[in-house]
């Protein structure tokens, strides 16, 4: 037996925006070739969940974490967030 996710939730989870900084790392990643999140949280030295609650704004990163978030992207944190505030 399957477990089915109620309508209201699933519409929620279904139409929810990226945040900004989540579109301005994916726009980053598209650039440099990062292929998944999976990958990005790996060459951050990070969790893949840790990484997806920064992006989907559940946590604020510390300075240190953004840093690592940069240069797994490949790019520097004022790029990362240029377009952001």
């Amino acid at each position: 037996m399957g477990m089915s996710i109620a309508p209201d939730i699933e519409s929620a989870v279904l139409d929810a925006q990226p945040t900004a900084l989540e579109a301005r790392v994916r726009e980053l990643m598209a650039k440099r070739r990062v292929k998944t999140m999976t990958e990005l949280a790996g060459q951050c030295q990070m969790r893949r969940t840790h990484l997806a609650d920064i992006l989907a704004g559940r946590t604020e990163p510390k300075v240190s974490t953004a840093l690592k978030i940069a240069r797994g992207i490949g790019t520097t944190v004022e790029d990362l967030f240029e377009s952001v505030a």
